[in-house]
């Protein structure tokens, strides 16, 4: 019998089929999934690239507002980037180019600039919109618009080139800075400066700032600080100079009255009236006692100027009210270093609104005197110069010399004070019992027409906009 064996197929070809169709399914797979992973390092690094470009955009941009600032520090009132172009509003644009610390061009940028606003005059705020992008994404930009103001001698509630010193039932609300030595008894609620570090007085060698109060801290709720840098006077005759010449261009200009002087007097609807003060009441203690005794002729209506200056070559009485104004009225005499032109306050002097719209301005050439027959509750919203005297009420001794209006209630001033010699407004038998002064934050920037200012300009605010935001 014959035996036949049967043997299965051989199936190796297949397994190999499978299992290179199996290599190509997961090389397939492995480079579909490398490729998204390539694709998705490229879109990250690009995206990285982008956020890079996006943030030296910025720098640029803010490069360019710091540009700018740096530029008014030293052309104080040029809006067109020393181009000398004029009467623009807004100014530019002006294309500048970044480089990096190596001196490598990293990109550009663009100012717009926008000048003070001249319906408000006195302001010193500039508006830039500064655009900046990078040569390698030239269209990716980024843009910042900020403020920048250049103080004034107005954020300050008092300074004097003296001596001052504060009694008992005085209540500052503001800065207050003195050239010389400063004693306080009442309430300071900011910050006390003196320019010395110690100085005499009352017999003895006493701080810069001191008190004669048994405790401090009740006294300065916002501390002290001397020595500090000296403010300047000087320049208060050359600022006088372009007042006159601007009140004879386009503002009021008031020659001497042959007289005693002018009384102005505000009505509160962007008019004024004034008239010729014939003669004013007698002396009494030997003080001033400021009153209007008689006027020589009628009252003369006048509008407030467009640019704010009112000048007076004579003594000035002033009262009344304000409303949206911004005005100054100087008064002073020939010569303009050394003349004696005084303003008299002895009637209330009022903003309608405290919100920066309304701004008085009253410079006088030697001393702002507050009289004896004032009212006895006065209020004087302004802010105040006696360029070579003092503000102050005289000493008028007492009711029995001087009659029963010697002593007055309150006296409240919302601006600032700032004269050369002391200024002083009680005797303990004379003058206002209970003083307030009071700082007017809106005129940190914005002060009355043609005050002078001082230092660099100072970020108000910085932001970030649109391309066609307003700001």
């Amino acid at each position: 019998m014959r035996l036949i064996h049967k043997t299965k197929k051989q199936s190796a070809p297949k397994n190999r089929g499978a299992i290179l169709i199996m290599t190509l399914v997961f090389a397939t797979i492995f480079v579909f999934i490398a490729g998204g992973l390539l694709s998705l390092v490229n879109q990250q690094k690009k995206l990285n690239l982008q956020k890079k470009s996006q943030a030296q955009a910025l720098q640029i941009a803010e490069a360019g507002a710091n540009y700018y600032r740096w530029h008014l520090a030293h052309a104080v009132e040029d809006y067109a980037d020393g181009t000398g172009q004029t009467d623009c509003d807004p100014c530019g644009p002006y294309l500048h180019a970044y480089y990096d610390p190596s001196g490598g061009l990293l990109g550009y940028f663009e100012l717009i600039i926008t000048p003070p606003d001249p319906s408000y005059p006195g302001s010193t705020i500039v508006k830039v919109k500064s655009t900046g992008w990078t040569t390698d994404h030239p269209n990716t930009k980024r843009y910042v618009a900020v403020s920048l103001g250049r103080p004034s001698l107005a954020r300050f509630t008092t300074v004097v080139h003296d001596n001052i010193s504060y009694g008992i039932g005085s209540e500052t609300f503001g800065p207050v800075h003195a050239n010389g030595g400063v004693k306080f008894d009442g309430v300071a609620h900011n910050l006390i400066t003196s320019a010395l570090e110690e100085y005499w007085y009352e017999s003895a060698w006493r701080d810069g700032v001191w008190t004669s109060q048994p405790d401090e801290n009740e006294v300065f709720l916002a501390g002290k600080n001397f020595p500090v840098p000296i403010i300047d006077f000087a320049g208060f005759t050359q600022n006088l100079s372009i007042m006159e010449e601007n009140a004879d261009s386009e503002g009021i200009l008031l020659d001497p009255s042959g007289f005693e002087g002018y009384h102005i007097q505000f009505l509160g609807n962007g008019n004024f009236r004034y008239r010729i003060v014939e003669s004013k009441t007698s002396s009494c203690d030997g003080e001033p006692t400021g009153g209007i005794n008689a006027y020589s002729g009628q009252w003369i209506n006048g509008t407030i100027p467009d640019n704010g200056i009112i000048f007076v070559k004579d003594n000035v009485w002033v009262d009344g009210q304000i409303n949206g104004d911004r005005v100054t009225v100087v008064a002073a005499k020939e010569p303009l270093a050394t003349g004696n032109a005084d303003i008299f306050l002895n009637n209330d002097l009022l903003y309608t609104d405290k919100n920066g719209l309304d701004t008085v301005g009253l410079i006088a050439q030697r001393h702002a005197i507050i009289g004896l027959y004032s009212e006895d509750d006065l209020e004087i919203d302004a802010i105040l110069i006696a360029k070579n005297g003092r503000r102050y009420r005289p000493d008028y001794d007492s009711v029995f010399t001087c009659g029963p209006t010697a002593i007055r209630n309150q006296f409240t001033i919302y601006g600032s004070t700032i004269t050369y010699l002391t200024p002083y407004m009680s005797s303990g038998s004379s003058g206002y019992q209970n003083r307030n002064y009071i700082y007017d934050p809106n005129t940190l920037y914005a002060p009355p027409p043609f005050f002078p200012t001082t230092g660099e300009y100072d970020f108000i605010s910085w932001e970030e906009i649109l391309k066609d935001e307003t700001y």
